[in-house]
């Protein structure tokens, strides 16, 4: 499960689990899937699968910008 912060930013932007999004840190942005979250790991971090089938690990920080694209 996410930690409360990440839980918090995806229901005020209304992205859920399963939903295409892009996040935008510091010059990259990252385009996918929002995965949910693994017991073992980051919960502070967003795990997304990118079109390449790959999954990526995004730390959460208020300088991130998640931004929903489609359900």
């Amino acid at each position: 499960m996410y930690s409360k912060k990440i839980q918090n930013m995806l229901k005020r932007k209304r992205i859920s689990v399963g939903d295409i999004i892009e996040v935008k840190k510091e010059e990259k942005r990252f385009r996918g899937i929002l995965m949910p979250r693994i017991d073992m790991g980051d919960r502070n971090a967003l795990v997304i699968k990118l079109d390449n089938g790959y999954n990526v690990g995004l730390r959460f920080s208020n300088s991130i910008d998640v931004n929903l694209i489609s359900k």
